[in-house]
């Protein structure tokens, strides 16, 4: 399917290299919207979508509501929430490259007019739109269904938060597509990731209480900037003393730094790696 959409796209425009602007948009959203339906028309995806945040949700306050952890009710919505966003970030870029591996197509989007990168890029805002689904779930069941007392010291932060930290989830998604493009092994390397990544982000507890080794680990991660962002923004200053960065705009910096850096890397990968070694040896089926 995918590999249809760079083909049909490229009938009409033949670019050399990258294409125009509102020909590459016409390729990512072509590539997004038929990366929802089919993943809509997967059950597995359809369960983690819809009911896992309603369980993630429910399970973190059920643990954390006689915790006496201050806001409480932001690890419950911003946790099961991340963890969910989490999730689709490594299905865009493993368990969706490592099918079309096997469905013989990544040879062709690889060689295909249309840069690899752009149909990628589709797959991960697609799979991101359902996250962004799931994390409304999560606060609906948390305020809704638990009443779960969910502070917000500062609406306008919290919004700016969210729009930064989908922002480098997509840079951080797609250097992990474009590596794992490199790697047979995509989905045992993906499961592997998926709970250790959790636990150095501190997504259900301050990042302040792991050691020194594990805060660097989570640091590196997007997940743990966009956690400190929004609990500052979320809870404030009361929440200080249990934060690893220095204020609300240090965190936002920080993801946003982090989330440019794995898209720079994501294109020096393309461009040095893939485009090069990979499509010039032919290797890619057999990596």
């Amino acid at each position: 399917m995918s590999a249809g959409i760079a083909r049909g796209a490229s009938e009409t425009h033949r670019p050399t290299r990258w294409p125009a602007l509102g020909w590459a948009a016409t390729v990512v959203w072509s590539s997004a919207s038929s990366q929802v339906h089919l993943s809509l028309a997967r059950s597995m995806v359809r369960f983690v979508t819809l009911v896992q945040p309603v369980i993630l949700a429910s399970t973190a306050y059920f643990i954390l509501r006689r915790s006496g952890a201050v806001g409480y009710g932001e690890y419950v919505v911003s946790g099961s929430g991340l963890m969910t966003l989490w999730a689709t970030t490594l299905w865009s870029s493993a368990t969706d490259i490592d099918r079309e591996r096997w469905m013989g197509t990544l040879e062709l989007l690889l060689v295909a007019p249309v840069p690899f990168p752009l149909v990628v890029l589709g797959k991960i805002l697609g799979n991101l739109a359902l996250g962004c689904v799931s994390f409304v779930l999560a606060y609906l069941t948390s305020t809704v269904l638990l009443r779960v007392p969910i502070p917000v010291a500062h609406p306008g932060r919290l919004a700016l938060a969210l729009v930064v930290l989908v922002l480098a989830f997509v840079g951080f998604s797609l250097f992990l597509a474009l590596l794992f493009a490199l790697s047979r092994r995509a989905n045992p390397i993906a499961n592997g990731l998926s709970y250790p990544i959790y636990l150095v982000s501190g997504v259900f507890f301050p990042l302040t209480l792991l050691p020194g080794w594990a805060q660097a680990l989570g640091l590196g991660m997007p997940l743990a900037w966009a956690k400190e962002a929004l609990r500052w923004a979320m809870v404030g200053a009361e929440a200080a003393a249990q934060l690893r960065t220095g204020s609300y705009w240090h965190a936002l910096v920080g993801l946003l730094v982090v989330g440019l850096a794995y898209f720079g890397g994501a294109i020096l990968l393309y461009r040095y790696v893939i485009h090069r070694k990979m499509r010039q040896s032919g290797q890619l089926g057999v990596a």
